[in-house]
């Protein structure tokens, strides 16, 4: 553990300038969530009327009922709360897959999220927007299909002294632009302590794991509880890769064998086969030995025929480890 702060402490070290901390810390803007108060009945209500015209309108979409579509996704735009990381986790998945259909296929539903994109990347250039308009900027830029202008200010401020607190604000959608660049060696500085995260989630499926086994309907609970699983299991698997790719061969190796402990099941390993997966087709080594190590529910080593790097494999399901992973918050029992 202690090395990975100081990997991360040798990359963010470098001389910088604190222009872009004024800019990011403006008007208070320094983590609004953890600002945020409790909710209105009002506001509850609001946020529950604009998931109901989400589902709505993502299924004209999907029948490619554009005309129709177009006016609702500007309106959910314009009117859904934006203020928590949860009311933008809700417009990311949205807006980057309903949105982004919608958007190449009207010219001026194109013009309107191109417009809101200008407005917010005036104030990223100038070192001026706050964390909730950078996040904002992420989401447009991806239903744009911009991923140019994300890794070029990644990389403008990954030196700079605010940056840890920017990327750990970002890390949902900087993660998923990183990944779709090949650019796995970066992940570290976004996740900054993935062997400590990987700890916490994995916390987190052993306690609904055996909640769903002591509940009367052990099998029903446990399907119910399988996308929140799966998710868990996602951010596992990419903190995973993060640490293979920044070289912390023997953190990644004793985290695999804490996974394979704590998470025996066969959802788990396939996670992580698919997500490393991903580094060799990127031509990142997975280990020393140029391998990877996967274990099996019975705790056996997989893996010792996985492809060199360099070599295509591309088995992996990549649209799931690009589905933008997340920080975790720990809560009482991980604390």
């Amino acid at each position: 553990m202690l090395r990975t702060n100081r990997v991360l402490r040798r990359r963010l070290a470098r001389p910088g300038v604190l222009l872009i901390a004024v800019a990011l810390l403006i008007g208070g803007a320094a983590a609004p969530d953890a600002q945020a108060q409790l909710p209105t009945r009002a506001e509850r209500e609001h946020r529950r009327e604009i998931a109901q015209r989400i589902e709505a309108v993502s299924q004209l979409v999907r029948e490619e009922r554009y005309e129709e579509a177009t006016p609702e996704i500007r309106a959910i735009w314009e009117e859904s709360p934006k203020e928590t990381a949860t009311d933008r986790l809700l417009l990311a998945d949205f807006f980057g897959v309903a949105a982004f259909s919608a958007a190449r296929e009207d010219a001026d539903l194109r013009q309107f999220f191109q417009q809101e994109f200008d407005r917010l990347d005036d104030k990223v250039q100038n070192d001026r927007a706050t964390f909730l308009e950078l996040d904002l900027w992420l989401i447009l830029a991806h239903i744009l299909g911009d991923g140019t202008s994300p890794i070029e200010w990644f990389d403008r401020i990954k030196d700079f002294e605010i940056a840890p607190q920017a990327f750990g604000y970002l890390s949902n959608r900087l993660s998923k632009v990183l990944i779709q660049r090949s650019r796995f060696d970066d992940l570290i500085v976004v996740y900054q302590l993935p062997q400590e995260q990987i700890e916490i989630y994995l916390k987190r499926i052993r306690r609904i794991v055996a909640e769903a086994s002591q509940s009367a309907d052990p099998e029903a609970a446990l399907a119910k509880a399988a996308p929140q699983l799966q998710m868990l299991r996602r951010e596992v698997s990419l903190r995973l890769i993060a640490l293979e790719a920044a070289g912390l061969h023997d953190q990644a190796n004793e985290s695999s064998q804490l996974i394979s402990r704590v998470d025996p099941s066969e959802e788990m390993a396939a996670q992580v086969t698919s997500a490393l997966s991903l580094l060799q087709s990127a031509g990142v080594a997975a280990t020393r030995e140029g391998r990877v190590r996967v274990f099996t529910p019975d705790g056996r080593e997989i893996g010792r025929d996985a492809p060199n790097p360099g070599e295509s494999d591309t088995t992996g399901d990549a649209r799931d480890a690009e589905a933008g992973p997340r920080q975790p918050e720990p809560d009482e029992e991980d604390r």
